[in-house]
């Protein structure tokens, strides 16, 4: 079996000049045949020939090399190797897994070879221009009547050329023709683990046969045996990583929470579900991201138990394939006092559908959705099965009138890693542009935009349809470690406001943000639906639409944004917010509670405390960029406005003619009154609680001011 590593510094992208190397080398022993050549893909990406053409040129005993053979399609994907040479090597090169190409070569030892891919040379065997007799030799490495291969730690061309092989090549085989003579043809360079190794460190170079961790190129195998078996070290900012990894019967690799391994090649797993494992804790999860195989594993999922009724449920998703449920460490207890759960959720019936409940046809765990768990006692549950790769397409995604939360539904991340949320277009078709995690911490939904937002390993996660037949795809390119909390948020012109619940330890977030193409009315690809939890609701109402995410084309000193609250069991509050000196083109931002009639400068002190009872209106809060005169009643000197009993009262000094518009502070118009020579008017507002504007239009002179409805 052939071995190579790779040093630490070397990169994922491998620049062209090194794009592929000769990684072993067939000169015959006897008669003419075999001869050929092994070539490696050392680069991170894919090779493709019909791009820039593979050419091997052969310079004969000292001549200048020209070219003796051209390869001007196909590819090579990163990490694999072809086969170039005589027909008898066929054999041995496809059944190593290897494509062979037929070229019937005639060079002899003392002729050198240049690799060229285009117009880059990438790799010289031999010193061109040199005739060195019968063979370039060098401590028992041979250019003639051998089989020798690239030595451990070489990764780049050498384009100078060498005079000893032996700087660049071992010795497999001293007769080619022989039984075994052909060993190592058509296996990509592969990182063996020592069945010694003395410690679990993946990144103990000591641990690998030759010395040197394994990187994004290199085949890894863990083999049967071995004292001590991997144990990933790298983390979510510099993952460990290889291109396939094989692991053998009884072998075993372990990614520890917070750790995280990069396979970019296939996974092969003799070993079941016991031969790799992904941790979860308490402190987080590892991670684990790879491009093809149908491996099986086992991924922790660490559940803490409720003690409350408004606590402890957690929204998961398995990344496993298709696990069924029954037999598994997710069954819920059915026997009394046990108070275990796990629902789906039905959007057409608008109902948590309960496992234990056979007619539900709740039984495995589907791939793509979210489920909602909550268990009596603390655990680290196993999903068990064939760890999904793939991309996950939802579609049928309803929109029922019926329904109390028309078009919500509950999906998941399936995969071992975290995910961004539609980064690489998912291909929303009737569905909202931002989705929605439960914060177990806060009992709360809080908003995740396309793009920058992160999902959790095996989390569950609320999406909007906003029409009858709603659809997507998850994305598995979007897979990534992550190496912070998801909901974590640095950016420009956004302001985070969060109402905490001081005395039940619970929070609502609500986001008012800039962007560029959104409008100032409801937006599906920018705004965000309300969905609430256990945490006091706090909203913005925008066109009657309950909004935790809003968004505007920009924010001027003239808005007024209105925000209703609604407690729950408790009574003391706060609201804290993030963002205030990073709203561009705004040096203040104010928030206003009509209740108290209380103004307070966010920029100075971003909390404010409040309490709340039962019975409060719901538009309780304004959020302002320049200061707000409330109840000012002094219109001019002869126009006077204030509010009594449902209806907003107008009195002039003097009888006048003039249009009266009464405006929410989201810009709807509630009423409208016109006098006509008069002198007083009573313009009613119905049920409408929270800041009006009114506006007095007279003689070409528009007088405007706010109002509070209590």
């Amino acid at each position: 079996m052939k071995k190579i590593y790779l040093f630490m510094l070397i990169t994922a992208v491998v620049n062209t000049s090194i794009a592929q190397i000769i990684s072993q080398y067939v000169e015959t022993n006897s008669g003419t045949t075999p001869k050929g050549i092994e070539i490696w893909n050392n680069t991170g990406s894919t090779l493709d020939f019909s791009t820039n053409n593979l050419i091997i040129k052969k310079g004969v005993n000292g001549s200048s090399p020209s070219t003796d053979y051209t390869l001007s399609s196909g590819t090579l994907s990163s990490g694999l190797v072809i086969v170039i040479g005589t027909s008898d090597m066929e054999a041995t090169a496809i059944s190593n897994g290897a494509t062979f190409y037929l070229k019937p070569f005639t060079f002899n030892g003392d002729d050198a070879i240049e690799v060229w891919y285009g117009v880059t040379k990438t790799d010289v065997f031999g010193v061109p221009g040199v005739d060195p007799g019968s063979a370039w030799t060098g401590n028992g490495v041979s250019t003639a009547n051998q089989n020798i291969q690239i030595k451990a730690g070489l990764t780049s061309g050498d384009t100078d050329g060498w005079s000893d092989p032996s700087i660049r090549f071992k010795t497999v085989s001293t007769n080619p023709v022989g039984a075994g003579g052909l060993a190592g043809i058509g296996i990509a360079p592969i990182n063996l683990w020592k069945t010694s190794a003395s410690t679990t460190d993946w990144a103990t170079g000591s641990n690998w046969e030759d010395g040197i961790v394994p990187a994004t190129v290199v085949n890894v195998t863990i083999p049967t045996g071995a004292s001590n078996y991997p144990i990933i070290s790298g983390d979510a900012a510099t993952p460990s990583e290889c291109n396939n990894l094989t692991i053998e019967s009884g072998a075993s690799l372990s990614i520890p929470v917070d750790k995280a391994l990069t396979v970019s090649g296939t996974i092969t797993n003799s070993a079941g579900n016991s031969g790799i494992v992904v941790q979860s804790s308490s402190s987080g999860d590892g991670s684990l991201i790879f491009s093809s195989g149908t491996p099986s594993g086992t991924v922790e999922r660490y559940i803490a138990a409720y003690s409350g009724a408004s606590d402890g449920f957690h929204m998961l998703s398995s990344p496993v394939n298709n696990m069924v449920i029954a037999g598994s460490d997710f069954v819920p207890g059915t026997s009394e006092p046990n108070r275990d759960d796990l629902y789906g959720w039905d959007e057409v019936s608008n109902e948590w559908k309960n496992y234990k409940i056979g007619g539900n046809n709740i039984t495995n765990f589907v791939n793509g959705a979210g489920y909602l768990v909550a268990y009596e006692s603390t655990a680290t549950k196993d999903f068990t099965g064939t760890l999904n790769k793939d991309d996950v397409s939802k579609s049928g995604l309803t929109y029922t009138d019926a329904s109390g939360r028309q078009g919500w539904h509950l999906l998941g991340n399936p995969y071992q890693s975290a995910l961004y949320w539609n980064k690489t277009a998912w291909g929303l078709t009737n569905v909202d542009a931002t989705a929605k995690i439960w914060k177990e911490s806060t009992s709360s939904y809080i908003d995740i935009a396309a793009s920058t937002g992160i999902i959790p390993a095996m989390q569950g996660f609320f999406v909007h349809a906003n029409a009858a037949t709603g659809s997507l795809t998850i994305d598995a390119t979007d897979r990534t470690h992550n190496a912070q909390d998801w909901y974590k948020n640095t950016e420009v012109n956004k302001l985070v406001l969060t109402a905490y619940d001081t005395e039940g330890g619970t929070a609502q977030e609500c986001i008012v943000k800039v962007v560029d193409d959104a409008t100032n009315q409801f937006d599906s690809d920018y705004d965000s639906r309300f969905l609430p939890g256990y945490a006091p609701q706090f909203y913005v109402k925008m066109d009657g639409i309950e909004l935790s995410t809003t968004a505007f084309p920009e924010l001027t000193s003239e808005m007024i944004i209105p925000m209703s609250f609604i407690k729950n069991n408790s009574t003391e509050y706060n609201i804290e917010v993030i963002g205030v000196n990073e709203i561009e083109h705004q040096e203040h931002v104010y928030l206003t509670d009509l209740k108290t009639n209380t103004t307070q400068l966010l920029n100075e002190n971003p909390s404010y405390y409040f309490t709340a009872e039962d019975g409060d209106v719901e538009e309780r809060f304004v959020v302002h960029f320049s200061a707000l005169s409330v109840n000012e009643n002094d219109f001019s000197e002869n126009v006077k406005a204030f509010y009594s009993n449902d209806n907003i009262e107008i009195r002039t000094n003097k009888p006048i003619s003039a249009e009266i518009n009464v405006y929410s502070v989201s810009g709807s118009l509630i009423n409208t009154f016109n006098l006509d020579g008069e002198s007083s008017a009573s313009i009613n507002i119905g049920d409408y609680k929270g800041l009006a504007i009114v506006s007095v239009i007279s003689d070409g002179h528009t007088f405007n001011n706010k109002v509070i409805v209590w």
